[in-house]
C-alpha cells in the first residue's frame, strides 16, 4: 500500500490545535470515509504476526541479522582497535526492528479498529470512540513513513513517530475502563 499522494491534505485541513477527531476528520476528508474504512479493512485481514519473548530475546540480541563473515570480522577488528563495539550489528538490529514494526503496527492497529467497530452497544460510548480516533490516527501516522526502513535515518524517523504513538497511547487503559463503566451504566438504566 502507498499512501494517497495528497496525504499532507490530513495536517492542512485539521484543526490547529492538534484535536485528534479534527485529524481524523481531515483524513476521512482526505481519502473518503469510505476508502478509510476499506483500507482498515485491507490491513485487518492481513494475520497479526505471533511474537513470543524468545524471538523478542533473540532479535534484541542480533541473532537473526544473517550476519556475513565481513561484518563478524569488522566487529572484531573494530574491539581490537579500540572502536565501537557492535555498533553494526546494533545499527541492524534497530533497522530490522523498525522495519517489523513498521509492517506490523498498521496491521495491530487495524485489528483493533476492527474489533472496536464488531462491539454491540459499546462501540457507540464516547471513550471508545475516542480510543478509536486514537487507533485511527496512529494507523493513518504509520502509513504515512516510508514502508521500508532501510538507513539508521530511517529508523531515527520511525522511532520517533512511535514514541509520540506511545505517548498518545498512554492513557487507552483508563479511557477503555470509562467505556466499560459507561456500558455498565447503560445496561443497568435499560
Amino acid at each position: 500500500y502507498t499512501p494517497p499522494r495528497h496525504y499532507s491534505i490530513l495536517h492542512k485541513n485539521a484543526n490547529p490545535n492538534n484535536n485528534i477527531s479534527s485529524k481524523i476528520q481531515a483524513f476521512t476528508t482526505c481519502v473518503g470515509d469510505i476508502a478509510a474504512k476499506k483500507l482498515v479493512q485491507e490491513y485487518a485481514s492481513y494475520p497479526q504476526t505471533s511474537v513470543n519473548l524468545q524471538t523478542l530475546l533473540r532479535t534484541g540480541r542480533g541473532e537473526f541479522l544473517h550476519k556475513t563473515y565481513k561484518d563478524i570480522q569488522k566487529a572484531q577488528n573494530n574491539n581490537n582497535n579500540g572502536g565501537e563495539s557492535g555498533t553494526v550489528a546494533t545499527e541492524r538490529v534497530l533497522i530490522q526492528v523498525a522495519g517489523f514494526l513498521r509492517r506490523e503496527l498498521p496491521i495491530r492497529f487495524a485489528h483493533r479498529i476492527k474489533d472496536l467497530d464488531n462491539v454491540p452497544l459499546m462501540k457507540d460510548m464516547p471513550s471508545v470512540q475516542q480510543v478509536k480516533s486514537l487507533y485511527l490516527q496512529s494507523f493513518w501516522d504509520l502509513l504515512k513513513i516510508d514502508k521500508e526502513v532501510k538507513t539508521v535515518e530511517d529508523e531515527a524517523i520511525f522511532a520517533k513517530a512511535v514514541e509520540e504513538i506511545y505517548e498518545r497511547h498512554s492513557s487507552v487503559l483508563v479511557t477503555m475502563a470509562r467505556g466499560a463503566f459507561e456500558f455498565r451504566k447503560a445496561v443497568r438504566e435499560g
